[in-house]
């Protein structure tokens, strides 16, 4: 948001950041870089009611009135909430009060109840919402207890069938038996999102089709693909030590989706020193945090490094060989490997929808079969025998483009909304 902010305010925009202040009863303001921003008041006790988006937050009015106060030509959603902070009610405001609004889609909750595309956590999902099947993988993963999962989603299905709403009866049961309602409600939510939303923009293509399939008109949505927001990329490797250790790095959080696990099985079964790995990350599961420590145990190359700032990364990476993201979900289009290719290094990723609409498989780096340690190892030990590959790899790696550009053709789809809203009017 910061840096689409600047870009839009150096094409000569007047921008105004404005978002939700939780559980407060007052709103704030303040200047950020050059930015006018206000947190504006948002007191909503969450209930029932609210939790399922049946009323709005009552911070609305308040949200209204900075609006009105501001008198935006275009209005600019980075992703909302189902429920609370900016919801459907907010968007439905706005289209009452004519001002076109765009909204980017970051994440897959649009389609996804989980987020993560992997259906029933063992494999990618196709992403087309069906009520039923959603609601297995759904309760699967909303409950530690596998067979209750299980059993619940079973006893579901007759209710469902009768067209009996079990969340009405106001229990934790009802709500547990009711999964296939909700799936419905994302459907509904999507498509209601839709007809207030005037133009949707999503930074992948493999995204974008899913939409579509999901009954998204084509005419919504504009694809922009991911940039870094650094400015000038003045980082980057040029040539790659010969022989010796390969160096890899762990970039992200230390949690079981990011798959820092399959990389450190996939090591172990190599010849020692022939690879190093060093972890940077913030630690967001310490019984998962354990249990890749217990891992490393056998692998004497691997270091803990922490956390580093975003302004390190890109110098950080220009001095490894490459990067390895063994992502156990598909994320919409990780900001990393666009570092990476700014850094001037190749990819080791998963074979997931947003590693692998970046990284082409044996060009700019390696794919291996989602959530498969042995196929890590064997793209691992490719490195290792095959001379020249890496150095290979490395050649065919493009930067990423700048922020400028996506800025850029942001402001193309603002300036297309400004000219169709005038028109009406007029």
């Amino acid at each position: 948001m910061w840096a689409l902010s600047k870009e839009m305010q150096r094409l000569g925009h007047t921008v105004t950041v404005l978002i939700p202040y939780p559980g407060s009863p007052v709103s704030e303001e303040y200047e950020y870089d050059g930015i006018r921003v206000i947190r504006y008041a948002e007191p909503t006790v969450a209930d029932r009611e609210f939790l399922r988006s049946r009323r709005a937050p009552d911070g609305l009015p308040v949200f209204l009135t900075f609006v009105r106060e501001i008198g935006p030509s275009v209005v600019h959603m980075h992703e909302f909430n189902w429920s609370n902070g900016i919801t459907l009610h907010h968007f439905e405001a706005l289209k009452a009060m004519g001002i076109p609004v765009v909204l980017t889609f970051h994440l897959a909750g649009y389609t996804c109840r989980t987020g993560r595309l992997m259906y029933m956590g063992k494999e990618m999902c196709d992403g087309i919402i069906r009520p039923a099947r959603c609601a297995k993988c759904s309760l699967d993963d909303s409950l530690p207890n596998k067979a209750m999962a299980r059993l619940l989603y079973l006893a579901s299905l007759p209710f469902y069938g009768l067209g009996i709403h079990t969340a009405k009866w106001n229990s934790r049961l009802g709500t547990s038996l009711s999964f296939p309602y909700l799936i419905e409600d994302l459907k509904s939510s999507l498509e209601r999102l839709t007809g207030v939303t005037d133009r949707i923009i999503v930074l992948t293509r493999w995204y974008k089709k899913m939409l579509l399939e999901n009954g998204v008109p084509e005419g919504k949505l504009t694809y922009i693909r991911q940039g870094l927001p650094y400015g000038e990329l003045q980082h980057r490797r040029t040539a790659r030590r010969n022989g010796g250790t390969i160096r890899l790095a762990f970039l992200g959080r230390i949690d079981p989706f990011k798959g820092l696990h399959l990389l450190l099985q996939a090591l172990s079964g190599l010849t020692p020193g022939r690879i190093s790995l060093d972890i940077y990350g913030q630690v967001v599961d310490e019984s998962y945090y354990q249990r890749c420590l217990e891992l490393t145990g056998p692998n004497g190359g691997v270091e803990w490094k922490g956390i580093i700032s975003p302004e390190e990364v890109i110098p950080l990476l220009t001095t490894y060989d490459a990067l390895c993201l063994p992502s156990t979900f598909s994320e919409m289009s990780p900001l990393v490997i666009e570092e990476a290719f700014a850094a001037g290094i190749p990819v080791i990723g998963s074979n997931v929808y947003g590693i692998a609409e970046r990284v082409r498989h044996g060009q700019n780096g390696l794919l291996f079969a989602f959530n498969d340690a042995g196929s890590l190892q064997q793209n691992l030990q490719r490195l290792i025998d095959e001379q020249g590959l890496l150095e290979q790899l490395t050649a065919k790696v493009a930067e990423p483009a700048v922020f400028s550009e996506i800025a850029s053709a942001t402001n193309d789809v603002y300036e297309n909304l400004v000219k169709k809203h005038l028109s009406k009017i007029e």
